[in-house]
Protein backbone atom coordinates (compact mmCIF):
# COMPACT_ATOMS: atom_id res chain seq x y z
CA UNK A 1 0.00 0.00 0.00
CA UNK A 2 1.12 3.49 -0.84
CA UNK A 3 0.13 7.04 0.69
CA UNK A 4 -1.87 8.66 -1.78
CA UNK A 5 -3.56 12.32 -1.80
CA UNK A 6 -6.89 12.74 -2.68
CA UNK A 7 -8.48 15.48 -4.73
CA UNK A 8 -11.05 17.90 -3.25
CA UNK A 9 -10.27 16.99 0.38
CA UNK A 10 -11.82 20.23 2.00
CA UNK A 11 -8.21 20.73 4.01
CA UNK A 12 -9.02 18.19 6.25
CA UNK A 13 -6.19 16.39 7.73
CA UNK A 14 -7.52 12.51 7.93
CA UNK A 15 -9.57 13.07 4.24
CA UNK A 16 -6.60 14.67 2.57
CA UNK A 17 -4.94 10.88 2.35
CA UNK A 18 -5.78 7.11 2.01
CA UNK A 19 -3.70 4.11 1.02
CA UNK A 20 -3.76 2.73 -2.16
CA UNK A 21 -2.62 -0.54 -4.09
CA UNK A 22 0.52 0.24 -6.30
CA UNK A 23 -0.61 -2.26 -8.77
CA UNK A 24 -2.07 -1.81 -12.09
CA UNK A 25 -5.71 -3.17 -11.76
CA UNK A 26 -5.93 -3.79 -8.29
CA UNK A 27 -8.49 -1.04 -6.73
CA UNK A 28 -7.79 -1.58 -3.10
CA UNK A 29 -8.30 1.30 -1.08
CA UNK A 30 -7.87 1.57 3.10
CA UNK A 31 -8.99 5.31 4.33
CA UNK A 32 -6.78 6.16 7.20
CA UNK A 33 -9.26 6.62 10.19
CA UNK A 34 -6.45 8.09 12.92
CA UNK A 35 -4.40 11.01 13.07
CA UNK A 36 -1.33 8.87 14.46
CA UNK A 37 -2.11 6.30 11.51
CA UNK A 38 -1.69 9.41 9.08
CA UNK A 39 1.42 10.63 11.17
CA UNK A 40 3.34 7.46 11.11
CA UNK A 41 2.79 6.97 6.95
CA UNK A 42 4.18 11.16 6.68
CA UNK A 43 6.57 10.10 8.60
CA UNK A 44 8.06 7.39 6.60
CA UNK A 45 7.12 9.02 3.38
CA UNK A 46 8.47 12.81 3.96
CA UNK A 47 10.74 12.44 7.00
CA UNK A 48 8.50 14.47 8.74
CA UNK A 49 4.93 13.87 11.18
CA UNK A 50 1.81 16.21 11.18
CA UNK A 51 3.43 18.68 13.55
CA UNK A 52 7.37 19.05 14.19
Amino acid sequence: MVLREKYGHGDVALDMYYLACPHPGCGQTVKLKSAAQLAAFLRRKEGRGIVN
